[in-house]
């Protein structure tokens, strides 16, 4: 009897020892894998993060002749931005504009002496440059887009446009998140300045 005892004990041990490495191995996998779900979230975490933080809005978008009232032209666009929440200043010096019309596209950097307020001096830089002025803000510095600003961006279209033409601009600043806008010209166009976006 001490005989039958003593084997249901090392029985009752042995199935105690196994419950215990079992539990103990589902343990560790659930801590690896917490372990690795975390440094994914963590990642995925700190990419969306970067996509929100560094990014401009396009306000609004739009367009006039040079010359004052074009017949149903434009060859020279206006286009406010600011940051997203949450953003960082984006530095103009590092950014590109890609504009693509119906015939034609093309890339163009930020001149500093481009003047918003002088048409002759916009469309003297057509297809090179394009230039900015803060509009609505304290910082003097038309280099960066900063919080609390509205910066308005001036550019000469590489070529004119007309009524009911479409027209794709994409603001690429470096290390942050692309803004892109599409539009179509009105059908009629009756007036010195025109809206196109939104």
């Amino acid at each position: 009897m001490t005989n039958s005892k003593s084997q249901t004990g090392i029985g009752s041990l042995i199935v105690f020892i196994s419950l215990i490495l079992v539990a103990a191995m589902v343990g560790g996998i659930f801590i690896q894998s917490s372990s690795s779900l975390k440094s994914k979230a963590l990642a995925t975490g700190n990419k969306a993060k970067q996509q929100v933080t560094d990014s401009a809005n396009i306000l609004q978008v739009y367009g006039k002749y040079s010359e004052g009232q074009g017949v149903s032209r434009i060859n020279l666009i206006f286009m406010k931005t600011k940051l997203n929440a949450g953003s960082n200043s984006i530095k103009l010096t590092t950014s590109i504009i890609i504009i693509g019309t119906e015939d034609n596209v093309s890339e163009i950097i930020y001149n500093s002496s481009i003047d918003c307020d002088n048409n002759t001096n916009i469309l003297a830089n057509k297809n090179t440059a394009f230039g900015a002025k803060t509009s609505i803000g304290s910082n003097k510095d038309s280099e960066y887009i900063e919080k609390g600003e509205i910066v308005q961006i001036c550019f000469a279209l590489p070529n004119e446009i007309t009524e009911s033409q479409k027209i794709k601009l994409n603001f690429i600043p470096k290390n942050s998140q692309i803004s892109t806008i599409q539009f179509k010209t009105p059908d009629l166009i009756v007036t010195d300045r025109v809206a196109l976006f939104p």
